[in-house]
């Protein structure tokens, strides 16, 4: 079953190493150039578009200049080798089916993430997988085994973002920063993995990092996103506007700061490297992990 689901995804993305890297579809700062030096890297970089598409068009132009000039071999035809993240509570579906009809090269991948109903997420693959002619495929980030079930068997996606093991579908784990984390995902049977927090230290990500986090819904609510639905909140760099919000500061004031999210593993980021050197780093190390694995069984 694992070979199979691997197989899909080397054949769905033909330019990718056979673990799946893919860079998380981070609002404002996964923007055009860190998902470009991902896809090269032969991982599979995504925009995060988040709940405000506006920008969709030019960020999907800008994709399609950087490999116009500089292509990626083995690159499906009439596709972007590059993916594109909605916070589906905020983005506008009508919209993002335009954009994605129109677009001559068609976004290899769409990630959907937080609909107010998870039956939304019906609606939201039918429309790509028909506006894209098929050639966009479908990634649903699911959290709970319950919606992991239910997204399984109403929507057919063709990847599963989760922190679960599953078996029906090709499966990427996320909370991992190192190579090591990519060993240990295979061995469970992730068929790849996403990373958001380790794309934080790269010169390509649109945001600068930090070191410890927690989960919490402030960072939203001081930079003016609110809507989420209760069940989803965030994890973020502890700044002095968490600190501040502890010691009672109003939410107007608060927003004058500035916040990073980031994952629990951002304390073993050392280095800051080219979002393309962080793949084949970690590719490299995984690799590395493995025969020291084999070799100690």
């Amino acid at each position: 079953m694992v070979f199979s689901h691997t197989q899909a995804l080397t054949t769905h993305y033909s330019w990718t190493s056979t673990t799946l890297i893919s860079s998380a579809p981070m609002r404002l700062i996964a923007t055009s150039p860190l998902a470009v030096a991902v896809s090269k890297a032969s991982g599979l970089g995504f925009l995060g578009l988040g709940t405000d598409i506006s920008t969709f068009p030019s960020l999907l132009n800008e994709a399609a200049t950087a490999l116009h000039s500089s292509p990626i071999a083995k690159t499906p035809p009439h596709i972007l080798p590059i993916g594109v993240g909605f916070i589906c509570w905020g983005a506008d579906l009508s919209t993002a089916l335009s954009i994605i009809q129109s677009a001559p090269l068609k976004p290899v991948a769409a990630w959907l993430f937080a609909p107010q109903d998870p039956k939304g997420l019906t609606t939201w693959t039918e429309g790509i997988r028909i506006e894209s002619s098929g050639k966009t495929k479908i990634w649903i980030q699911v959290g709970t085994v319950a919606m992991a079930l239910d997204v399984a068997k109403s929507c057919k996606p063709d990847v599963l973002v989760i922190q679960m093991d599953m078996e029906t579908f090709p499966s990427l784990l996320g909370g991992i920063v190192d190579g090591r984390g990519v060993a240990a995902a295979s061995t469970l049977g992730a068929n790849g993995v996403c990373m958001g927090t380790r794309f934080l230290a790269s010169p390509e990500a649109a945001i600068d990092g930090g070191v410890t986090t927690a989960r919490t819904t402030v960072y939203d609510r001081s930079g003016g996103t609110v809507g989420w639905p209760e069940t989803y909140n965030g994890r973020g760099v502890l700044n002095q506007s968490f600190r501040d919000h502890a010691h009672g500061m109003s939410e107007d004031e608060n927003k004058k700061l500035m916040t990073t999210y980031a994952g629990t593993g951002v304390s073993q980021i050392h280095r800051v490297l080219p979002a393309g050197d962080i793949v084949r780093e970690i590719l490299k190390d995984s690799r590395d992990s493995l025969v020291r694995a084999g070799s100690i069984l």
